[in-house]
């Protein structure tokens, strides 16, 4: 009983972990994809102001 206890803490521990770090990756994902369309902007804004 016992040890089915501690497998289950186990096992549920480690699916925490892999949805965590799925949650990770996606706000990464995001976060860097919102950057980059920062950074895109501000490059074309900077080219663009001279003119």
């Amino acid at each position: 009983m016992i040890s089915v206890l501690i497998w289950s803490t186990r096992s549920t521990s480690t699916l925490r972990s892999c949805f965590l770090i799925i949650l990770n990756f996606d706000f990464i994902l995001r976060h860097t994809k919102m950057m980059n369309h920062f950074y895109i902007n501000l490059s074309v804004w900077m080219t663009a102001a001279p003119l």
